[in-house]
């Protein structure tokens, strides 16, 4: 055989080789699970950050995130007419879900520490002032509240103490007022923490 023949044949075989293994190689990127390539778990989770929930609200156009380890239970405590939504964060123990669901069935006790916000309807667009003065669900006098802010709209905060010690922080936006509140035995409590990242990442998604 002429080596001019061998090296045709074996510059063929060669050729061979290299289709099937670019053949092979673009089968596998086409087919391959681009899931594959997070590296981390943080990468997979589509909202939120690592340790926090993420809480969106489709009626009211709002959001905002929550730590994970608080349980949430969310009602509505108006009428057709006069819609109010209720959400309650609390400790995610047994003892504390079962007393915010009515499941509770040892000697009584009151309820745990935690973090509220009621939705309130406010047709005529009155401005804090004169809500907390005409609005049945609040009884605050102007005197006793101070500057606040929440996502940069201008509200009103006020402590108070009872059962709990307290602390509300209140804010209109459109034909709604929003009124954030948080209760706690210390000043070193959790719950404060909580209550601040919420406060933090509030926002309207409109």
């Amino acid at each position: 055989m002429h080596t001019h023949s061998k090296i045709s044949k074996l510059i063929l075989f060669l050729v061979a080789v290299l289709l099937i293994i670019g053949g092979y190689y673009i089968y596998k990127v086409k087919t391959s699970d681009p899931f594959d390539k997070i590296d981390t778990a943080e990468d997979a989770i589509p909202k939120g950050k690592v340790g926090m929930s993420l809480y969106e609200n489709y009626l009211y156009n709002f959001k905002f995130e929550y730590p994970e380890n608080l349980y949430m239970k969310e009602s509505d405590k108006g009428t057709p007419s006069k819609p109010q939504l209720n959400i309650i964060l609390v400790e995610g123990i047994k003892e504390s879900i079962d007393l915010i669901e009515g499941n509770y069935t040892s000697p009584g006790r009151e309820g745990p520490t935690s973090i509220t916000l009621n939705v309130y309807q406010n047709e005529k667009k009155l401005n804090l002032a004169d809500w907390m003065k005409q609005d049945v669900n609040s009884n605050i006098s102007s005197e006793k509240t101070s500057v606040a802010s929440v996502n940069g709209l201008p509200g009103v905060s006020y402590k108070w103490s009872g059962l709990y010690e307290g602390e509300s922080v209140i804010i209109t936006k459109g034909t709604q007022v929003y009124f954030f509140s948080v209760t706690w035995l210390t000043p070193e409590d959790q719950i404060l923490k909580d209550f601040d990242l919420i406060l933090n990442s509030f926002s309207f998604t409109k």
